[in-house]
């Protein structure tokens, strides 16, 4: 293990301190998560806190450390001051991540600067670089698809590299692939989950150079409830929707969906914020403080799908809603079976792409047909649905409107329907599509937005709930290794979202947020995300002379300033040779020694014991 070299190294230089020196001990991990820099009156203190010193998977760019060490220096009275970094040269080690680089020396010239790197052995190495859900109706019973990367950090080729996806602690699928050096591959493979609920789950690659980088978690959440507010008139000819939307759906045949009606006059005054979808039907047009409420409500992660109102008043929904929502206006069509009973608007093309019609048809070969293979309503009038470029048309009619349109508002999304919900300006709740594609609708909309929830380990674990779904009580993050951190709930200004926060993260794996019962008898799981290694730490190649003279440059360090070392059986004399003669023993020494990206590569002990 790197670590274990590098921690033996700097003992050895300990050992050249006398016990009148000043030393501080510091990781570039301990960065990240602020537990700081070590300072210890004498070197014996130093030596044991070296001893007690862990790996870690935090990775920090080297650049970072500069800015804790100029400042321990300046404080510091001694007349001799070093700074040894022990890294194992990683060239990914010296790119920034916002490091704050200038052209200011950030040590004085009288600062003596070591580099001592650890030779890190082989260098071909491959790791999974991503891996998210990439279904966006998620149902128990039924296919969800996992979306991975592979990068192949070597050159040379890897051949029938085996991936397997664990769900729930079972391995459910295993793969083999041909990677070619120095590239990236996708790989997409569909687990069917067999719980409703929060799943943890991960994709493992084959032991090579850095098993760190070869598991990679990710979190499916299914609902097991989803709960749906239906604004809409009393009239039973417009409630084909809430009628639809208690009928077992082929999407939803595994989640209840809860609805809860509300007249139109009451939305003002209705707290949607434990609700996953808004409905509307039937209205006919929208004041003031209905909108208001409508577009808070999206533009806070709500989901909306709108059918209009028979006699509709485009105007208040264009000045009221879609204006708010930056949604393009509506501009009605003429009642054309006015003009003639028999014309009828049809639909000219569907974007079978849409996760809405995800798994819809047998065959996925129908998405590439050029005609609808939805049977198409006939339509006598529409809402005048037009501004695609602000939004995505799922389905098209043949004068150039959209029949079903998807749009984006804050953190929200919205489904309109271009006619509305009874019969009088379409048969559509009479067609067999109906029923799925408004179950469907209601699932997409009731879906995570985000499909990648991780996070790079070392940065805080951040969760938003809606205010709805939070009942009193306590609430805690549970850590991979089961450590547990109290949290406290903290409202987002303006908004319906309860948000969460852990402190920064310390490990890989899948975080939990608990919520305890109010007298702590229960608690259920809220909600998860995955912590993971940024894609850079795979990268074992060294950094070239050249990338380190630009770095030291960066830094306005002079490479002069710089002693190269190497983590041999001489490095003592050669620390020594490069004091020029300077004696320790009279003088206080100021010594930072910054173990870098060594800690990182975990699990590595036994592979460089056995070679």
């Amino acid at each position: 293990m790197l670590l274990t070299q590098a921690r033996e190294a700097a003992t050895r230089i300990l050992a050249l301190a006398s016990e009148g020196d000043h030393v501080a001990l510091t990781s570039l991990s301990s960065l990240r998560t602020d537990s700081g820099t070590l300072a210890y009156d004498q070197p014996g203190a130093a030596r044991n806190a070296l001893e007690r010193l862990q790996p870690s998977q935090i990775s920090v760019p080297l650049g970072r450390s500069f800015a804790g060490l100029t400042k321990l220096l300046q404080s510091s009275r001694d007349a001799n001051r070093e700074i040894y970094i022990l890294t194992d040269g990683q060239a990914s080690q010296l790119a920034g991540e916002n490091d704050e680089a200038d052209s200011t020396a950030p040590f004085g010239s009288d600062v003596r600067l070591f580099l001592i790197r650890i030779p890190a052995g082989p260098q071909q190495n491959a790791g999974i670089v991503h891996a998210g859900v990439a279904s966006r109706i998620i149902v128990r019973n039924r296919p969800v698809q996992i979306a991975a990367s592979i990068r192949n950090f070597g050159t040379s080729p890897l051949h029938q590299a085996l991936v397997s996806v664990y769900l729930d602690g079972t391995r459910v699928v295993q793969q083999s692939m041909d990677i070619a050096g120095q590239t990236t591959s996708s790989l997409t493979v569909s687990i069917v989950p067999k719980r409703a609920g929060i799943l943890k789950g991960y994709l493992q690659l084959e032991d090579d150079a850095l098993e760190a980088d070869n598991t990679r978690s990710f979190v499916i959440t299914i609902p097991e409830r989803i709960t749906l507010a239906a604004a809409g008139p009393a009239s039973d000819d417009q409630r084909f929707p809430v009628l639809a939307l208690t009928l077992g759906g082929d999407s939803l045949s595994a989640a209840r969906v809860s609805i809860t009606r509300i007249l139109p006059d009451q939305l003002p005054f209705s707290d949607l914020s434990g609700s996953d979808v808004l409905l509307l039907y039937g209205m006919n047009a929208v004041s003031p403080a209905q909108g208001t409420t409508i577009a808070n409500y999206v533009r806070r992660g709500g989901g909306l799908v709108v059918f209009p109102g028979r006699d509709l008043d485009a105007r208040t929904f264009n000045d009221f809603l879609w204006k708010p929502l930056d949604i393009p206006p509506w501009n009605p069509t003429a009642d054309s079976a006015q003009k003639d009973p028999t014309s009828f608007i049809s639909f000219a093309s569907v974007d079978y792409s849409h996760p809405v019609f995800y798994g819809l048809f047998e065959g996925q070969q129908l998405q590439k047909r050029s005609g609808p293979v939805v049977e198409s309503p006939r339509i006598r009038r529409t809402s005048g649905m037009n501004g695609h470029d602000r939004g995505q048309a799922i389905i098209t009619l043949g004068n150039g409107e959209a029949f079903l349109s998807e749009y984006r508002a804050g953190e929200g999304r919205v489904l309109i329907f271009a006619v509305e919900s009874g019969t009088v300006w379409s048969d559509f709740p009479l067609k067999g599509i109906f029923v799925p594609l408004l179950h469907r609708s209601v699932a997409y909309l009731a879906s995570p937005g985000e499909t990648d929830t991780s996070v790079i380990v070392g940065s805080p674990i951040r969760f938003a709930l809606h205010q709805g779904r939070i009942e009193p009580g306590g609430f805690r993050v549970t850590s991979p290794s089961g450590v547990e951190e109290r949290v406290a709930p903290r409202s987002r200004a303006g908004g319906s979202m309860i948000e969460f926060a852990s402190s920064p993260t310390v490990e890989t794996g899948v975080y939990f947020l608990m919520a305890d019962d109010a007298d702590h008898s229960n608690s259920k799981v809220l909600a998860a995300r995955a912590a993971v290694l940024p894609e850079s730490e795979g990268d074992l190649r060294p950094a070239s002379d050249d990338e380190l003279t630009a770095f030291w440059k960066r830094y306005g360090i002079p490479e002069s300033d710089v002693r190269n070392l190497i983590a041999d059986s001489a490095l003592e004399r050669t620390v020594q040779e490069s004091r020029f003669g300077v004696e320790l023993w009279k003088y206080l020494l100021g010594l930072a020694v910054v173990l870098a990206s060594a800690e990182m590569l975990i699990g590595h002990e036994g592979k460089q014991a056995n070679t």
